[in-house]
């Protein structure tokens, strides 16, 4: 069964908003320091950088909660149907620990679907660089993950 944006959710979700230039100040600092480890290409002057110039985009949906952030992205997708996909660039909690924040953050997959739904989109790329576990980003979409294989050639 597939979820629709009035049924999905049947519990409080955790407190989350769209992400703002003034977010940075106060989630900035462990942001930046999880993005680094993730990207080591990045600096801390281009993730900054590269932050600031999403925020406003209607292409990025970039969320906060007090200890997590929520980032995906509208792209083309990786075959020739003409239907655009969302990726999860990002979902970082705080504390990785925590098991509430683990749990409050899964709730940006719940945002995430919405989103889709909301652009006819009809696949969400997830679990490429999340602290949140597969079995939660299902719990929260109520819809089933599909794996797909893909190889790349390194171009040096």
């Amino acid at each position: 069964m597939t979820a629709t944006a009035e049924k999905l959710v049947d519990r409080e979700i955790a407190t989350m908003r769209r992400f703002e230039i003034a977010d940075l100040s106060s989630h900035g600092p462990w942001v930046l320091k999880r993005l680094l480890t993730a990207f080591p290409t990045m600096t801390e002057q281009s993730a900054g950088g590269f932050l600031r110039s999403l925020i406003y985009s209607n292409e990025y949906l970039f969320l906060f909660q007090e200890h997590a952030v929520g980032l995906a992205q509208q792209v083309s997708g990786y075959d020739m149907r003409p239907h655009p996909i969302i990726q999860e660039r990002f979902v970082f909690v705080e504390n990785k620990s925590d098991p509430d924040q683990v749990e409050a953050a899964a709730d940006f997959y719940t945002e995430f679907y919405r989103w889709a739904l909301l652009k006819g989109v009809e696949e969400i790329i997830v679990d490429e660089n999340t602290d949140v576990p597969r079995a939660l980003i299902e719990d929260r979409t109520r819809a089933r993950l599909f794996k797909r294989e893909m190889m790349y050639l390194k171009v040096k």
